[in-house]
């Protein structure tokens, strides 16, 4: 469960995601005005001091600056923006943003080419602006002090060329690789068949990356979240997530993630090393093709 504030800061996206969960609301008036944003942030800094700025592109909204210097000025210390990076592309943007207190970039890049990438975002010379984000991030990485990630949901456009984008994004040297499943929401239900792979062709196609890249030896941070202990139970250390539960804590928190993203386990689950730790599969998902794919670890050699 993420503890941060988040800040919806944009109705507006200057791309059309075949997968994207909040395509429902694109257009609508999502974003918070100034004095909303504001009342929140005082209300929740006595509770953490990390926020984070999304939905539905938070670049679209021209007073994003503003926001950063003000969760800045209240004393937030690990301000985040997630963002597809488009207009990142104006290196202006970039070091405003750095300026005013951003502390990390998640950056949504989902694919190694042109193709790939805009197939999933369905707008033409999105992957050129994002990747030119990148290199301008990459080049006030020495003047700045601030991290980013690099995001990339897996579909049926890219999930075959993992191997690629994981070797692309490396090139970056991003802080963090974060490979992800579609979430059967928005966009995710309506073009269902479209977007989503079955798990486990998917999982194939991540070990096969992971085993020919030779990720640990190469230092490579990359997290694989969101996706299915029973599917990769030999790669467990790139699904970020704990190995046992230590406590109540972490129960409560799998619980309420598992809720919110509407997932469950059957009956076969309970079997399973992974049962305390798995959030389950999603609803949607098990609806259209089954459980078959998912079979309870046992034992692990």
């Amino acid at each position: 469960m993420d503890t941060r504030v988040h800040i919806p800061t944009s109705s507006f996206c200057n791309n059309h995601c075949v997968f994207c969960v909040d395509s429902g609301i694109c257009g609508r008036p999502k974003g918070y005005d100034y004095a909303k944003i504001k009342e929140i942030m005082i209300n929740r800094i006595s509770d953490t001091d990390r926020i984070l700025f999304t939905t539905n592109e938070p670049t679209m909204n021209e007073r994003l600056v503003e926001y950063v210097k003000l969760a800045r000025s209240i004393g937030y210390k690990e301000i985040v923006l997630t963002t597809n990076g488009r207009r990142l592309y104006y290196k202006s943007l970039c070091i405003a943003l750095l300026k005013a207190g951003i502390t990390k970039f998640v950056m949504s890049i989902h694919g190694h080419t042109a193709k790939v990438h805009d197939s999933n975002t369905r707008a033409k010379g999105s992957f050129n602006q994002a990747i030119q984000g990148l290199y301008n991030l990459v080049e006030l990485k020495g003047k700045f002090n601030f991290s980013f990630n690099i995001s990339s949901v897996l579909t049926k456009f890219n999930y075959k060329y993992i191997y690629e984008m994981i070797t692309f994004f490396s090139d970056f040297c991003p802080d963090l690789i974060v490979l992800n499943p579609v979430i059967p929401q928005g966009n995710g239900i309506l073009f269902f068949d479209r977007v989503i792979p079955y798990y486990s062709d998917m999982a194939k196609e991540l070990i096969l990356a992971i085993d020919k890249i030779d990720i640990e030896s190469k230092n490579i941070p990359l997290c694989i979240i969101g996706f299915f202990h029973c599917l990769m139970p030999y790669h467990f250390k790139y699904l970020g997530t704990k190995e046992n539960i230590i406590g109540d804590k972490d129960k409560k928190v799998i619980e309420l993630d598992a809720k919110q993203w509407q997932m469950v386990k059957r009956e076969e689950c309970k079997s399973c090393i992974y049962f305390n730790i798995c959030r389950g599969v999603y609803v949607e998902y098990v609806k259209r093709r089954g459980w078959n794919e998912f079979i309870p670890v046992v034992e692990k050699d």
